[in-house]
């Protein structure tokens, strides 16, 4: 009966811990909607796969997987102290994560976040593209043309998309967070069925007081954080859509479409006549045609 009753114990208070981390990590998330974050996301997002990776994320991970390991040596090697629980787990944590993400960026599988960075690439691409004095040719163009098409249609169905309510959404959460959400609501249960089957036949205390304002905290915590991270999807889906809206449709407007009627840039014109002349060759008796608007 003890054996029970203390692992009663130690799946609720682990229960307490995963629910305060994924409310902490839900906060965390909220935090990085500010709109000062959500520029500096656009800007990362739209730096190439391959300079974010030798640049940015090598250095990133090196310089935070070293923190946790000499951190964790520090406590394992600490005279006073004595060799801690925590410097261990802080040492295996930052052995974890360093090789996980180089074996994964060796084997070539590392990826950036795919929907926003690839759509948010083909913005940057085609802004980059525009800027320069010399404007694309006409392939490039109207890669880039069709490209911008597919993400403000993209944009158009995330901005007007609904979630289709709490069923349709749990069905396309990610398995692993469903199962511990599922998890951690259902462990403390237990614990708290035999705290009130003890509050009703024993006096009141203030220790199992306190401990069903845990249990129950607990639940309430887990299912505000699942709550939480259902409305932060939606918003940043519909955010999402807005920016590829907005940025396709700048872009679209600055380029040349010929259904529009509008005239024809002299670039173009040149190039179209180049590709002619390289395809079909020069007719016979005009390479030394005179100019008609020259001197006579």
């Amino acid at each position: 009966m003890v054996a029970i009753l203390l692992a009663l114990v130690v799946l609720a208070v682990v229960a307490f811990l995963l629910a305060m981390m994924m409310c902490l990590w839900e906060l965390g998330t909220w935090l990085a909607q500010l709109p000062l974050l959500r520029r500096v996301e656009r800007r990362w997002h739209a730096i190439p796969h391959e300079r974010w990776i030798t640049v940015a994320a090598i250095p990133l991970a090196t310089v935070y997987g070293g923190i946790l390991l000499s951190y964790g040596i520090n406590l394992l090697s600490d005279a006073d102290g004595g060799r801690t629980l925590l410097g261990a787990v802080m040492l295996a944590f930052g052995l974890g994560v360093t090789g996980w993400y180089y074996s994964r960026h060796a084997a070539g599988s590392y990826q950036r976040p795919a929907a926003q960075v690839r759509n948010r690439r083909v913005i940057a691409e085609a802004t980059k593209a525009l800027a320069h004095r010399s404007p694309p040719d006409l392939r490039s163009l109207d890669a880039h043309r069709v490209a911008l098409l597919r993400a403000n249609r993209l944009g158009e169905r995330l901005a007007t998309a609904t979630d289709g309510g709490w069923r349709d959404a749990w069905r396309r959460e990610r398995r692993w967070l469903a199962v511990l959400a599922v998890a951690v609501v259902a462990a403390p249960l237990p614990a708290l069925a035999v705290i009130a089957w003890r509050l009703v036949t024993q006096p009141p205390t203030a220790g199992r007081l306190g401990g069903v304002a845990m249990l129950v905290g607990t639940v309430v915590a887990a299912l505000l954080a699942m709550g939480s991270r259902r409305y932060r999807l939606r918003r940043e889906r519909r955010l999402l859509g807005r920016e590829l809206q907005q940025g396709s449709a700048d872009l679209l407007g600055r380029m040349f479409d010929p259904t529009r009627g509008e005239r024809v840039p002299a670039p173009v014109l040149a190039e179209v006549a180049a590709t002619l002349r390289r395809v079909y060759g020069t007719p016979a008796g005009t390479a030394h045609r005179p100019d008609p608007t020259g001197d006579v």
